[in-house]
């Protein structure tokens, strides 16, 4: 999601031109449906937390361990950041604490069925792996036996489900691949590219063309190929489906010395792709560039593509994502279905502050009104100071202009059911985590 707790912002919205949808299908998702039971209420001043339950009765309270600067959550973990430490918590009232440095960044991976954070510096140095599910912490550059690791968070490429990940070791020139819970990292040449449970792709540019190493985790070559550079791409079975700086959409796998051009995305001339990502499990791969957006199917159809009239930001989708708010910063356009490139909602003058685990509902604002925004309507909330979505969409955690906290939750009719005080149990400086317990 966009964010878990977030300060809605006036926008001004700029035009877009050259919307086109490519395909067909019947796909008609709406709201999320990832579901939650209690609420954790997080003074990130403090860090003490007051956990409810859906209709807002309190659990329990737990007392802070200091000054909370980011938090996550999924299911029934959740995890604060401080400036020196993250608390991991699961059922147990007692969180495990694992210390870092001042300076640290810590970043959540988007993996879809648990909680997996990276620490690291912004300016390169040792990578940390910590499995929230387990509390596994996997420390790469020791692992390695380097005693003064450079390794870059951005290079992080890892599988779907969390088990492998590979980091470019920029100071030897190679890749590093390990799996939580094991001691023995695997060594590869050149950068990582992509990553899968038996797969692991690199890439060396040399000029304007690159070369894609296929490897089994054992570290036996697969095939290297010549291509043009490669900007991202995904593991299917034992090949790799890729997207050039171009645009143009290959496939490599084992014994091809070239690739296999499959497609060629509408991107305007002249521009380049700036990052690719996979996202409706691993069936989609939606290609950014400052002034278009393209979703592309493994076979290399182009399923939706659009141009903007000035570069916007777009953010990054979730690999669980079903649909895909189109744009960014100031300048959302429409909501899509991702299987079939089908406009759900149309999202002009809108900006998009957080959405649900699917990508399906919006949490936005449109001149001065927050709304939730899905296939099957919209539903305006007011104007509030912030407001966070619930996973599955249905329910949203707002502050009034005037201070008040409530709970309100949207209807199938699209009707609000009375809202829920929580005034007694928010704290100022509030972070909202939704949790399945």
């Amino acid at each position: 999601m966009l964010a878990s707790a977030v300060v809605i912002t006036i926008i001004v919205a700029v035009g877009l031109v050259g919307w086109r949808v490519a395909g067909g299908g019947d796909g008609d998702p709406s709201f999320g449906t990832d579901s939650w039971n209690q609420l954790a209420l997080v003074d990130t001043s403090t860090g003490e937390i007051t956990v409810l339950t859906d209709d807002g009765t309190l659990i329990k309270t737990l007392p802070g361990n200091g000054r909370v600067t980011k938090t996550f959550a999924q299911n029934d973990r959740f995890v604060l950041v401080g400036t020196d430490q993250i608390a991991l918590f699961t059922d147990d009232d007692t969180p495990a604490l694992i210390p870092i440095d001042r300076g640290d960044v810590v970043e959540q991976l988007d993996i879809t069925s648990k909680i997996v954070l990276v620490v690291g510096r912004k300016n390169g140095g040792d990578i940390r792996i910590v499995d929230v599910d387990t509390g596994d912490v996997t420390d790469i550059g020791a692992q390695a036996g380097q005693a003064d690791p450079l390794m870059f968070l951005e290079t992080i490429v890892f599988d779907t489900d969390g088990t492998v990940f590979a980091a470019a070791d920029a100071s030897q020139f190679q890749t590093i691949v390990v799996s939580p819970g094991t001691d023995t990292p695997t060594f590869y040449p050149d950068a990582p590219l992509a990553i899968s449970d038996q797969i692991v792709v690199t890439r060396q540019v040399v000029g304007q063309r690159a070369d894609i190493g296929l490897y089994d985790t054992s570290g036996n070559n697969l095939t290297i190929a010549q291509a043009d550079i490669p900007v991202g791409g995904v593991v299917v079975g034992d090949k790799l489906v890729m997207v050039s700086q171009g645009g143009e959409v290959f496939r490599v796998g084992r014994g091809d010395r070239e690739p296999v051009r499959l497609g060629d995305p509408a991107t305007p001339p002249d521009t380049s792709v700036r990052w690719v990502r996979p996202t409706m499990d691993g069936q989609r791969l939606v290609v950014f560039g400052d002034v278009f957006e393209t979703v592309v199917a493994l076979d290399g159809s182009s399923v939706f593509t659009t141009t903007f009239t000035s570069p916007v930001d777009a953010p990054m989708p979730d690999p669980a994502w079903a649909c895909l708010p189109v744009g960014g910063g100031k300048s959302f356009h429409s909501l899509i279905a991702l299987d079939s490139g089908d406009q759900l909602a149309d999202l002009s003058g809108v900006e998009v502050i957080d959405t649900s685990s699917n990508g399906c509902t919006l949490l936005a604002k449109r001149a001065g009104v927050t709304e939730v925004i899905s296939a099957e309507g919209v539903v305006a909330l007011g104007r509030l100071r912030s407001a966070a979505l619930s996973p599955d969409g249905r329910s949203v955690v707002m502050r009034g202009t005037d201070g008040s906290v409530d709970l309100v939750t949207i209807n199938a009719d699209l009707t609000l059911d009375d809202p829920i005080d929580l005034d007694a149990s928010a704290p100022s400086n509030l972070a909202v985590l939704f949790l399945d317990r």
